[in-house]
């Protein structure tokens, strides 16, 4: 999330101090990229050190809560580095040739109906999230609010904060991830949709509103500096309302999650199948959202180049999320099995054995 939303704050001050806009390209190396790389090189499992003991961890023992040594068990030395170095490979596990059905899996969880159903709840309020934060340059950058680039960068600060938060708060929270929790479940995704609601809703109307305020206020001056100088918009307030529909957004992406391991375990015959579909699922959802959120990102810069286009987009998006989201949720808690057993068709995973199996074998604390 920080490296997501939190760039823009960083270059926009750049830019404005840089004769060229690749600064904004070399903060973000600079900040970022270096302390990624450098995680990647020496902290993954596949390009660690002391390897044996990520090895040593299959599938069935990833699941303790074990912790991981700070330091490698091995002494290092000149000669080991040289080792490490010209030995290190971008995998850690060997195996026989995979075959057709297993290389159709990633394509086959893509049209899994829970895939598709989690990826249409979130969808909206993603990519509607993705296309406002895309038009922010286009929305204040003209006369009259002639916004610098540090100031439309700043804009992201509600969304940086937000987002980062509620990442952060489902991460640790320990009763999300030990069962799931049907209830809770279904709470989150009814308040993400209620917050995407007023969220988006609100930023048209208020922004509109705004608008319409500066041009009653012109028309009555006698000046001519009120009209091109300056407005009654509130960037704080704008940023206030991103970083709502980013909570909506990051609320509704928590529970992917959970619903996918829930149906992996339904029809997985075995635990190593249970994860691969898992990733599997979660990564399809991921992909039709930012499919979607590239188009949103493309068209809505067409239909918001008037302040009533931005609040009609807004308002049509809002509502849109509360039927979508409606229907989904009822379909879901009404044909939940019947979307499960769906699954393991399509994943070519299903197990007559354990859909006579009531619950979840592999749910567990």
């Amino acid at each position: 999330m920080c490296t997501t939303w939190g760039p823009p704050l960083v270059a926009g001050s750049v830019f404005d101090q840089s004769e060229s806009f690749k600064g904004q390209f070399a903060a973000a190396a600079y900040f970022f990229q270096t302390v990624a790389l450098l995680a990647v090189v020496f902290g993954v499992p596949e390009t660690a050190f002391d390897r044996s003991f990520y090895q040593i961890n299959t599938p069935a023992s990833a699941w303790s809560h074990k912790t991981l040594p700070l330091r490698p068990r091995r002494s290092m030395g000149v000669e080991k580095v040289k080792d490490y170095l010209t030995e290190m490979k971008p995998w850690c596990y060997e195996g026989p040739l995979v075959d057709a059905t297993v290389l159709l899996q990633a394509p086959r969880a893509m049209i899994a109906p829970t895939t598709g159903l989690l990826a249409l709840v979130s969808l909206l309020p993603f990519s509607g999230l993705w296309a406002l934060s895309s038009s922010l340059s286009l929305l204040f950058s003209p006369l009259p609010f002639n916004a610098s680039s540090s100031a439309v960068g700043l804009l992201l600060t509600g969304p940086w904060l937000f987002a980062t938060s509620t990442v952060a708060f489902f991460a640790f929270l320990p009763l999300w991830h030990r069962r799931f929790q049907p209830r809770l479940n279904a709470a989150s995704i009814a308040a993400g949709t209620t917050l995407a609601f007023l969220g988006l809703l609100i930023f048209g109307l208020y922004a509109e509103w705004r608008t319409r305020t500066d041009v009653a206020a012109a028309a009555g001056d006698a000046s001519s500096t009120f009209a091109f100088g300056s407005s009654n918009m509130s960037f704080p307030v704008v940023s206030l309302l991103l970083g709502l529909v980013a909570l909506s957004v990051f609320t509704l992406d928590a529970t992917v999650r959970p619903l996918v391991r829930r149906s992996a375990s339904f029809t997985s015959s075995n635990l190593a199948i249970c994860l691969r579909n898992t990733v599997d699922m979660t990564s399809g959802v991921a992909i039709w959202r930012s499919l979607f959120a590239g188009i949103f990102v493309m068209a809505i810069p067409n239909a918001v180049w008037s302040w009533d286009g931005l609040k009609m987009a807004c308002a049509g998006i809002a509502v849109a999320q509360i039927l979508v989201a409606s229907a989904v949720g009822a379909l879901w808690w009404r044909y939940e099995d019947v979307i499960h057993r769906l699954d393991g068709r399509v994943l070519g995973a299903i197990d007559a054995g354990a859909l006579k199996r009531a619950g979840s074998f592999f749910d567990m604390d």
